[in-house]
């Protein structure tokens, strides 16, 4: 029995799906591929919240020592030693200096000076106790004080041993002065003593030149000599506790302060800080800081320049990074050409349309506002527009006013909002800006730190 061929069988062509699908991953690899690629590649943006914080307005200044001070002259020639410490108090019966015609005895004294010399037990624990404070409060970065310290301490063991000098070699003075060739110099008057000459000693608040801030000085330490000619300064007597320091200052510091009486001063030499009352000058349209002070004096008496820092109040606000700050440029529209639609609370603007037949009510944006006028984008109208007033028939065209404003992209959203801010006080790395501002940024609001990178309304992936 033969059997027929079903000759009516009919082919299907292979599905597709398999083809679609691998088209579909293809296609998905690549997105992914290319978004991994672009993170990867692109700058990151970082996010920043605002928080509350504080900025010491701190300022830097070279300034000017002027005090009551005279220089007193040698009388006659020869050789010289010193007995009075640099910057040490004298009265009229203290021995500051003695001139030796022979230079006998003043060789003696200093070769006396090279060797031992007994110190009372009271004097050595003085001493063991400044260089013990100098010790724990010594830094790298301030070697110049131990420079200072040397000096202080070698005018110290300078002063414990005139006793001891001038009784051991009592009788040879005693003969040279018989002879006329040793004289002892006194005081006229009470006063503090330094070595240090620079022709300044009668200068004042009201007659320096202000040169000196640009030229220096020449100062001479008289006490490095030994021997001295009749004219040469011997030494400087400082006759008053009274001070001043004279600062040039910009104007902006001069208003800022301007209602202070006083001010801390913290002086770099030796970290050491005093108040100071304060005062105005102006010498050739430059502006002039004068601080008086009444104490303390003796620390800086062989300076006539001394580098200070004006410590002022701190300042506390919403502390936000310089580098999140960026500028915008505003339409200013007049507060009268605002009115509140039917349906809504917010404020908004007529704007004429093209046809100028109609107008259309649109709700911009409120950045800022002031007395007079609101501050709006380009987000809702454009330069040109023509704006209607709702009490009349008076049109307004944007741009006939704008403005500039600082501010932050704030992105609570999710996308780049810009907020403006009103800067308080700034320093190099962060400004303080003002509080509870309509419009402008809250504590805890989240900003880019990186203003620069990102513009209004970018979403913002982090």
């Amino acid at each position: 029995m033969s059997t027929k061929k079903d000759n009516n069988v009919i082919a299907f062509k292979g599905s597709s799906q398999f083809r679609i699908g691998i088209v579909i991953c293809v296609v998905i690899f690549i997105y992914v591929l290319f978004r991994l690629i672009s993170f990867l590649t692109s700058e990151k943006i970082t996010v920043y919240e605002v928080k509350r914080g504080t900025i010491v307005r701190d300022h830097n200044y070279r300034s000017l020592i002027l005090r009551q001070e005279e220089v007193i002259h040698a009388d006659r020639d020869g050789y010289v030693y010193y007995f009075a410490p640099s910057a040490g108090r004298v009265g009229v019966k203290s021995l500051v200096y003695a001139v030796d015609e022979t230079g006998s005895i003043v060789n003696d004294l200093l070769t006396q000076t090279s060797g031992k010399t007994k110190v009372s037990e009271e004097a050595l624990r003085d001493t063991e106790s400044d260089i013990a404070t100098f010790v724990g409060e010594y830094q790298n970065d301030s070697f110049q004080k131990t420079y200072l310290f040397k000096d202080r301490l070698a005018d110290t063991l300078n002063a414990l041993q005139v006793d001891t000098l001038m009784s051991e070699h009592s009788a040879e003075i005693e003969a040279a002065q018989a002879e006329n060739t040793y004289h002892a110099y006194h005081p006229m008057r009470p006063g503090l003593v330094s070595y240090m000459v620079d022709g300044m000693e009668s200068v004042t608040v009201n007659d320096f030149d202000p040169e000196v801030f640009v030229n220096g000085i020449d100062e001479v330490n008289v006490k490095s000599r030994t021997s001295i000619e009749s004219g040469d300064a011997a030494y400087k007597l400082i006759t008053s506790d009274d001070w001043n320091l004279v600062v040039p200052v910009d104007r902006e510091l001069i208003e800022e302060i301007r209602n202070e009486h006083s001010v801390k001063v913290t002086f770099e030499t030796d970290g050491n800080s005093a108040w100071a009352s304060v005062s105005y000058l102006q010498r050739d349209e430059v502006p002039y800081l004068v601080l008086s002070m009444d104490d303390s004096m003796e620390r800086y008496a062989h300076l006539r320049f001394v580098n200070i820092e004006l410590m002022l109040d701190q300042l506390s606000g919403l502390k936000i990074p310089n580098s999140s700050i960026v500028q915008k440029t505003f339409f200013k529209v007049p507060k009268t050409y605002f009115l509140q639609g039917d349906n809504s609370r917010d404020l908004g603007i007529l704007v004429k349309k093209q046809n100028h037949n109609d107008s259309e009510f649109l709700v911009p944006t409120i950045f800022k506002e002031t007395k007079r006028f609101y501050y709006i984008d380009e987000e809702t109208v454009s330069k040109g527009d023509e704006i209607l007033s709702p009490d009349s028939l008076k049109t307004y065209t944007v741009g006939e006013k704008t403005a500039h404003l600082d501010g932050v992209y704030n992105v609570n959203k999710g996308f780049a909002v810009f907020k403006q801010i009103e800067p308080i006080q700034k320093n190099e790395d962060y400004t303080i800006i003002r509080t509870g501002t309509p419009y402008g940024l809250a504590l805890y609001d989240r900003i880019i730190l990186q203003g620069d990178k990102v513009s209004e309304n970018e979403i913002i992936y982090n």
